[in-house]
């Protein structure tokens, strides 16, 4: 498939696509971070996910011909490779031992859905979702070190809001307290998380 790859940089904040567009093709995320977010008829955003090294956008509408579902944007540079919709077609039907590999990926993006649902409907109080957030991110992308678990996680607080459905000024009300608390730290792009029991624990509540 390299050779139908197009493949380029991109800044931070460029749209790949929108929600409602006609599907032009798959996009491989060879480095750097991606969000999908969607819109709500009263015009809130939500973010979906973050779509990082290795994942593939676009795979469902270009096998059905469907307009993308959601938006995505870069939160980090990225390099990425586009391969148009009729090539994509074209290259699986002349290698359909690939189809395995698709139906992996997306798999992984339909659990990647569901565990960002729970977080939206599972929990009623915004201060567990924001916690699973954290500790769903640092399960994932995690570093140990000796003052706690460090966590990438390039949001703004707004993009934080957008992700567990609520308001910036909680988000920022909330973290505030868990940092007085000595729960985390701001550290650069993301997070320390000093006590991650507090934060299961938040999340339990």
């Amino acid at each position: 498939m390299l050779e139908i790859r197009q493949t380029a940089w991109y800044p931070r904040g460029v749209v790949l696509f929108f929600e409602g567009e006609p599907a032009r093709g798959i996009y491989v995320i060879c480095s750097g971070e991606i969000k999908t977010f969607a819109h709500s008829a009263q015009g809130a955003t939500v973010i979906l996910r973050r779509v990082g090294r290795g994942e593939v956008l676009g795979i469902s509408s270009s096998l059905s011909g469907s307009p993308y579902p959601v938006s995505a944007e870069t939160l980090l540079p990225c390099q990425i490779s586009f391969i148009p919709r009729a090539q994509f077609l074209a290259f699986l039907a002349d290698h359909p031992n690939n189809y395995r590999t698709i139906i992996e990926a997306l798999a992984l993006q339909l659990q990647r859905s569901w565990e960002h649902t729970r977080i939206l409907t599972l929990h009623r109080h915004v201060g567990a979702r924001l916690a699973e957030l954290l500790l769903s991110h640092a399960l994932e992308h995690g570093q140990d070190n000796p003052q706690g678990t460090l966590v990438n996680l390039p949001l703004t607080q707004q993009d934080i809001a957008d992700s567990i459905g609520t308001s910036r000024e909680t988000v920022s009300r909330i973290l505030s307290d868990l940092r007085r608390q000595g729960i985390l730290r701001r550290r650069g792009n993301g997070f320390l998380l000093i006590k991650p029991r507090a934060l299961q624990m938040l999340k339990d509540a």
